[in-house]
């Protein structure tokens, strides 16, 4: 429902409001609300003077003259500043730095460009509507002021008020009304107007507002248009018949309403209905004058109509649905829906992940009754996560015959530990990729060990894994704000393709077919992202990706983590591989700048949950629980030289990744040389 320009003028001003209680030091966004504002309530006071001239002057009331020229220069102005608010939208599309380095319209581009657009769809429908009442005034002043110019050389005090007289009838509005409109409708059709508005289920009543707005629909395809010529043309066709009897209708039916009073007490709201009102009388007049009138169509012929022709149901029904546990609320966006292993045969269950704020998860998890179809309902049991703070296992990386599981632990608030068997690794990698912002680039279960050398006198070196599984992670962006873009996985903007080994336990070549979320700012060379800090925003370093193994030594759970940052790189001349013809299974990795960190966790037991998250978040509470050792190589063997081939294209791909990401970074400092630009500690 369109609002009112009083309500207009309040929504400017609440928009208004959060502008300044932001944190946007976007200066000019207060002066542009301002001039909005401004032209809006100068807007209503025209309609008020408009309302106000339409009206017939009678004992103890004055009338009002109506400068035309001003209304449509009021009218002008107003589309002006919509014009002014469409550029600055434009303008504001993308993030900007100030001098110090801060992005400046964040909370501008996240908020109030929403407000905007709302305004400007809003308030064109008032101008619409405000140019049909003031279309006909128009029309009326100017032939007045032609003909009277026509005549000012002989014009006196009498022939002015002939002048004025003559006119009169040309004006539909001021033609008196010889009979009722209502005399055109008879108990026939009426009924069928009543039976086709009665079909509108009680939940989806049509408000005042859009039974006008039916109304002016009905009345441009009524007989406006029709004209008889004899003897060929007497009478209008029936649908352009029906449409002005259905204005009649609904113009009855409008004020018998218990809102009608109300409603109506609104000066544009009455000037809208009044002119409705004038212009279906006067139309219904060509069919009722003494002398002359048009033919109407008999009761007979309409009623021979099909039932459809009698619809008076023209608005779009409102409905105001309050959403369900498993539906997006508010500023949620839905991430994921997945299928979980039911716990029973007599019961189907699915989860769904919900994007609450950056880092925050709302989780729904529907249990339905499959033996028992007539009852309707499903149990929901939800729960919200701190992403950052949750405690998250993969359970399909120590057990390959299950399905693929995962053990989730919240929050200290609720140490409630669950577990999650999805139907998919791919489902499983998904739910992984929004806890962690990390997604799975690759998987490859043919592994066999891996050793670590701290010099070139370390001999063999020493077994840090013994059978498991690798995996490649890449870090991708959590955030889940409203401007959300979903992205196609099959060719993300950065290269990183979601791959995996054609070997191993049959999981899917795409093991994240879900959307990407992109909220981050980011700059032209799509690489380097600007986020907010606590004085700012910050130009973030690309977080390095992550070479995982998942293994058991000594009956003891590991994971071993091997960053790829833009040193990381194979050396195939330190194995078998740079050899002709070599069947070698080894890949070694290797920095070229320095020795490698890697990082190891040791896990005692599953219900006290592990955090994989941690690798990429240095200052997370488990850092403790890791073990950091520098090291000069690190060498992967695998079952297969399939398997190697596999792992080590996806290795490569992963570096070329990192190093495009760390360079485009570099772009971004030395763009900005010029600034104080804050980095991310």
């Amino acid at each position: 429902m369109p609002l009112s320009l009083n309500d207009l003028a309040g929504v400017a001003k609440l928009a208004w409001r959060i502008q300044n209680v932001g944190s946007s030091k976007y200066n000019s966004a207060p002066r542009e609300f301002t001039e909005f504002l401004g032209d809006v309530e100068t807007l209503a006071k025209t309609l008020d003077a408009v309302h106000l001239a339409s009206q017939p002057s009678g004992v103890g009331s004055a009338k009002v003259d109506l400068d035309s020229d001003f209304v449509q220069s009021t009218i002008k102005q107003a589309n002006e500043t919509l014009e002014n608010c469409r550029k600055l939208i434009a303008h504001n599309e993308h993030f900007k730095k100030s001098k110090d380095g801060y992005v400046v319209n964040i909370v501008w581009v996240l908020t109030i460009a929403e407000h905007v657009r709302q305004q400007q769809d809003r308030i064109q429908v008032c101008f619409h509507r405000a140019n049909f009442i003031l279309q006909r005034t128009a029309e009326d002043n100017a032939l007045r002021n032609q003909e009277v110019m026509q005549e000012d050389a002989r014009a006196d005090h009498e022939t002015t008020h002939r002048l004025l007289r003559n006119l009169q009838p040309a004006n539909p509005d001021d033609r008196e009304i010889e009979h009722s409109s209502l005399t055109l409708l008879s108990a026939d059709i009426a009924e069928c107007f009543v039976r086709s508005y009665s079909a509108v289920p009680s939940n989806t009543t049509p408000t005042i507002s859009q039974r006008l707005d039916a109304i002016r629909a009905f009345y441009d395809g009524s007989t406006l248009t029709f004209k008889a010529e004899e003897p060929v043309l007497t009478c209008p066709p029936p649908v352009q018949y029906l449409n002005l009897l259905k204005c009649i209708w609904l113009l009855d039916h409008i004020k018998s309403d218990a809102g009608f009073s109300s409603y109506c007490r609104g000066p544009f709201n009455a000037a809208y209905v009044r002119s409705l009102e004038r212009k279906v009388e006067f139309e219904a007049q060509r069919f009722l004058h003494l002398q002359n009138p048009l033919e109407r169509v008999s009761d007979k012929q309409l009623l021979k109509q099909d039932e459809a022709a009698f619809n008076v149901n023209f608005w779009d029904p409102i409905e105001v649905p309050t959403p369900g546990p498993l539906e997006a609320n508010g500023g949620e966006v839905l991430l994921m829906t997945a299928a979980l292993r039911a716990r029973d045969q007599t019961s189907v269950e699915e989860i769904r992940v919900f994007g609450v704020a950056e880092g925050r998860l709302r989780l729904a998890r529907a249990t339905t009754k499959s033996n028992q179809p007539q009852i309707v309902g499903t149990t929901v049991h939800e729960r919200e996560i701190d992403s950052r703070k949750a405690f998250l296992s993969p359970l399909y990386a120590m057990e390959l015959d299950a399905a693929p599981s995962m053990i989730w632990k919240p929050t200290t608030s609720d140490q409630t530990v669950q577990e999650l068997s999805f139907t998919t690794l791919k489902d499983a990698y998904r739910f992984q990729e929004l806890v962690t912002a990390f997604g799975v680039a690759c998987d490859e279960p043919a592994f066999v060990g891996a050793r670590r050398k701290t010099g070139i006198l370390d001999g063999q070196g020493k077994t840090i894994a013994h059978k498991g599984r690798v995996q490649i992670w890449m870090h991708r962006s959590r955030s889940v704000a409203a401007a959300t873009r979903p992205v196609d996985p099959g060719s993300p903007s950065d290269g990183s393709q979601m791959t995996r080994s054609s070997t191993g336990s049959g999981a899917p070549t795409n093991v994240s077919s879900g959307t990407w979320t992109e909220t981050e700012f980011r700059s032209k060379n799509q690489f380097t992202t600007i986020r907010s800090g606590d004085g700012g925003a910050f130009l973030h370093e690309p977080v390095p990706g992550q070479i995982i193994i998942l293994t058991e030594v000594d009956d003891q759970k590991r994971v071993v983590a091997i960053p790829v940052n833009e040193h990381t790189r194979l050396a195939p001349d330190k194995c078998r591989c740079s050899s002709k013809n070599s069947q070698c299974p080894e890949v070694i990795v290797e920095s070229s700048k320095s020795k490698i960190k890697i990082r190891t966790s040791r896990v005692r037991s599953l219900n006290e949950g592990w955090n994989i998250a941690v690798f990429g978040q240095p200052t997370h509470q488990d850092l403790t629980q890791t073990e950091e050792e520098s090291v000069k190589y690190v060498s992967l063997q695998f079952e297969s030289v399939a398997a190697r081939k596999n792992f080590a294209e996806a290795a490569e791909r992963a570096c070329n990744i990192i190093r495009n990401r760390v360079d485009a970074y570099h772009r971004d400092l030395k763009e900005t040389k010029k600034t104080t630009l804050y980095t991310s500690p």
